[in-house]
């Protein structure tokens, strides 16, 4: 699986990161850590995305993967464009890493010497830089480590054949309840292993259901339909040209984060993305995932606030009336170590 680069995206990138995995991190050694990055790069212009430096993306990769997935989930550091950097070797580079890590020794725990290849365009002097025999090795070997074994009863399979069904018949969402019927019909007695069979393709990225709440109840079967549908929220302003009669809720959304429930309405409709009745279900699958906060009229989109604190409109004023009334405290960061947050959700 690849990431998609352009910034719009990093704010749900967690909903692909799974404990089940390891990953491939992609470094232009070319680059220095103090570069920043070209501009043109990052399509959210007054973002904390669009002055970072190459080691601050290194960091933010780095710290996602360690607060989404296992403490020490497996990263195989490539280091690309061998052939334009000078003197560079896989000791260097790996020690470069280490190096730029120093102050968080739980970053180092995904991290192994033995797990760093550099790759380059071949050159007349050096025609085996693009060999990666050697990372393919190194692929396998991890996949065939005992940390992925694991006993699955036959019954299971019947899980998965009713998911790839389910997809094929175009359904997004599933009640619990509509999924045990699909997998096991009138057999009630097999009913008390769709927990587990929930669980199992949550935690491998394959669904989303959470077991808290209304959400327990419900199963999102196609994910990229749910970053679809934040994705179509959050790009750029083209998407409500034709929503002419929002253009003040567009203003105050682009800024500051706030998205009037009509605004939503209006922006799903104009890009023809249905939700029909599930749209209560993705936004508080979305408020679990830290992606928005859910208010009555209104919702807060912090991937989109560009506004310092002194110029942001009271919260609670724009979420009144919400279920969830977030209690927010502001830090003023040069860099924000993204294994902080805190989150207050309690009724005031």
């Amino acid at each position: 699986m690849d990431f998609g680069g352009q910034c719009a995206y990093y704010a749900c990138h967690q909903v692909y990161l799974s404990r089940r995995a390891f990953y491939l991190l992609v470094i232009d050694m070319s680059k220095s850590f103090n570069e920043r990055i070209d501009r043109r790069f990052c399509d959210q212009e007054e973002t904390m995305f669009a002055d970072w430096t190459y080691g601050e993306y290194l960091l933010f990769w780095m710290k996602s993967i360690h607060m989404y997935c296992a403490e020490a989930a497996p990263v195989i550091l490539v280091g690309t464009h061998l052939d334009k950097s000078t003197g560079q070797t896989t000791d260097s580079f790996y020690n470069s890493i280490i190096k730029h890590l120093r102050f968080d020794k739980s970053l180092k725990k995904h991290l192994d010497r033995k797990r760093c290849f550099l790759v380059g365009f071949q050159s007349k002097n050096d025609p085996s830089l693009d060999d990666l025999s050697e990372l393919m090795i190194c692929i396998a070997s991890i996949a065939k480590e005992d940390r992925w074994k694991e006993t699955i009863p036959t019954d299971w399979a019947l899980g998965e054949s009713t998911l790839r069904y389910l997809r094929g018949q175009n359904r997004r969402v599933i009640s619990k309840k509509d999924f045990q019927k699909e997998c096991f019909g009138k057999i009630y007695e097999k009913y008390k292993q769709v927990p587990d069979i929930l669980k199992l393709f949550h935690e491998i990225g394959v669904i989303l259901n959470f077991k808290e709440g209304v959400l327990s109840e419900t199963v999102i079967v196609d994910i990229q339909w749910l970053v679809d549908a934040f994705k179509n929220i959050i790009t750029d302003l083209n998407h409500v040209m034709d929503v002419v009669e929002n253009n003040d809720d567009w203003q105050n959304f682009y800024q500051n984060g706030y998205l009037s429930d009509l605004l939503l309405e209006g922006i799903w409709s104009t890009k023809g993305f249905k939700v029909g009745t599930f749209k209560s279900t993705i936004l508080q699958y979305m408020q679990r995932l830290g992606l928005l906060v859910v208010g009555v009229n209104q919702h807060y989109i912090p991937c989109m606030n560009k506004c310092t604190f002194n110029l942001m409109p009271p919260m609670r004023t724009v979420l009144e009336g919400g279920k969830i009334r977030p209690q927010c405290l502001f830090l003023d960061f040069s860099f924000f170590h993204i294994s902080f947050s805190v989150a207050l959700l309690s009724p005031v």
